[in-house]
């Protein structure tokens, strides 16, 4: 846009080299005619004058045209960007808002969706209690801390694992004991001790547990005597 304008003003700067050339064009035409009327020449002179006048006219009126026909032209061409610079910032503006609408709706999907894993994380918690998977449901409950930061839900969640999981293992070896005590009161020691290797299979960690089989034989010694 800046060269466009730029070429009418620099055409324009030079228009008065022509006035210049038509001074000394109607020099030489008034010599040539001169010298025919004194008869003192022939018409070389006048004709060279003619030709120059008219040459220099045809040439300045022509430049004329084309510096009329630029300046129409940048005229033109700022009558015809102007809307469409307007219509292009208005644009721009409308995308930046599409844009902030986007991050915008971005962020709360992200939100949404933060809550939502989190309320699977807390369903697949309760299922794998009920299923009295107690490890896998550590796991996820350290995965509430771990990848969203929540380490006070974590924390009521595991301990309602950890009392979830003794309240199980306390009920296991009551009913062990129980089974264990019938059979020896029937004298049954090997169904005693099949009994207590089967609870030593679910609960190796247990000390009460690890203790069945002492206990059993110190109740068949105890009744041997």
């Amino acid at each position: 846009m800046e060269e466009t304008e730029q070429i009418p003003r620099k055409s324009g700067s030079f228009l008065w080299l022509y006035g210049v050339v038509l001074v000394l064009a109607l020099v030489v035409l008034g010599l040539g005619v001169y010298q025919v009327a004194s008869g003192r020449g022939n018409y070389t002179m006048l004709a060279a004058g003619m030709v120059s006048v008219i040459a220099v006219l045809l040439m300045w009126s022509f430049n004329i045209n084309v510096k009329a026909a630029r300046e129409e032209e940048v005229r033109k061409w700022d009558e015809t960007l102007g809307p469409v610079n307007e219509r292009l910032q208005y644009i721009t503006v409308l995308l930046n808002q599409v844009s902030e609408q986007l991050l915008i709706s971005e962020r709360a999907k992200g939100i949404a969706f933060r809550e939502s894993e989190r309320d699977a994380l807390r369903r697949a918690i309760r299922e794998e209690m009920h299923r009295r998977d107690y490890d896998a449901a550590l796991m996820l409950a350290n995965e509430i801390e771990g990848g969203f930061g929540y380490k006070q839900e974590a924390d009521r969640f595991r301990e309602e694992i950890y009392n979830s999981r003794d309240a199980e293992v306390r009920k296991i070896v009551n009913e062990a004991m129980g089974n264990i005590d019938r059979y020896c009161q029937a004298e049954q020691w090997t169904n005693a001790l099949r009994e207590a290797e089967r609870v030593m299979g679910m609960l190796p960690n247990d000390a009460q547990v690890r203790n069945l089989p002492n206990e059993i034989e110190a109740r068949r010694q105890a009744y041997k005597k």
